[in-house]
């Protein structure tokens, strides 16, 4: 006799989310960009380990938040200005 009281569930496959700590809008991780900082830099982050996660709006929009923004999230002072991050994003400088 089969047991009737299991049932095949399918369950959709689980997507990460993670929210961008300028604009606080949660997206899916694989469209966010990871930054960790190191020596009071940013850098692009494929580790494991505390990061935090910008989207491309927040990268190209001029924000005048954004040192203040960061350096609250990453707990430390950013050096980094938006514009040497924007060139390493999109020249592929790392």
């Amino acid at each position: 006799m089969l047991n009737n009281t299991k049932k095949s569930i399918i369950t959709p496959k689980h997507t990460p989310i993670r929210m961008c700590v300028l604009c606080k809008n949660r997206f899916k991780q694989n469209i966010l960009y990871r930054f960790r900082v190191e020596n009071n830099e940013l850098c692009a982050d494929l580790k494991c380990g505390r990061s935090v996660y910008l989207c491309k709006a927040c990268i190209l929009k001029d924000n005048h938040k954004w040192q203040k923004a960061l350096s609250r999230a990453c707990k430390n002072t950013i050096k980094t200005s938006q514009q040497d991050l924007k060139e390493r994003i999109f020249n592929g400088k790392g």
